[in-house]
């Protein structure tokens, strides 16, 4: 019976049950390698693969081989699953021509970016009591960057949106109505 190979993690493996040996050269894991190496790609698709061929060729073989004593060793010899790191050739660099590249006609003057300057800003505000929840109908008073106030009260979600917000920069947010020593920032 062959053994199936794959490669995992950029190592080759044979794996196989109990009565086959690699045809070169590999070291065979121990139980504990063996364990650490299915825990460590136990999703991977490639491993799932062999896992299940394996399976069914031991299913094929005890359904052929049930009664007979020397088959009743082979069945114990099937059930072991072996794995075995082959050894693994060094990749081959074949020689190629790099393309000369040539710099460009002349550099690019540097402009600043006015993204930020055209674009419209918002601010959005979560307020989240101590139980985690969201705490809805709180006052909030924003300052904008604009020097503009804005008078808001939280939505059923604990969420202030204020969209449109033509100046860049920070905002100020006041709560009048909650005493300021009750509550801290997050």
């Amino acid at each position: 019976m062959s053994g199936h190979r794959t490669r995992l993690g950029g190592v080759e493996y044979l794996f196989c049950d109990g009565r086959r040996a690699p045809d070169r050269g590999g070291r065979r894991l121990s139980d504990r390698e063996l364990r650490s190496l299915l825990i460590q790609h136990r999703s991977s698709p490639r491993l799932r693969a062999v896992l299940e061929a394996l399976d069914r060729q031991r299913s094929e073989l005890n359904r052929h081989h049930r009664r007979d004593r020397a088959a009743h060793r082979l069945e114990a010899a099937s059930d072991q699953l072996r794995c075995y790191e082959l050894a693994s050739p060094p990749p081959r660099v074949s020689p190629m021509v790099i393309a000369q590249v040539e710099p460009p006609a002349r550099p690019q003057p540097f402009a600043p970016n006015q993204m930020f300057d055209e674009q419209a800003h918002y601010f959005e505000l979560a307020f989240i009591g101590e139980d985690d929840e969201a705490v809805a109908g709180v006052v909030c008073e924003i300052t904008l960057p604009n020097g503009k106030l804005v008078r808001r009260t939280t939505n059923s979600l604990g969420i202030v949106r204020i969209e449109g917000i033509t100046a860049a920069g920070a905002c100020t947010v006041v709560f009048p109505e909650l005493d300021e020593e009750a509550w801290e920032r997050a």
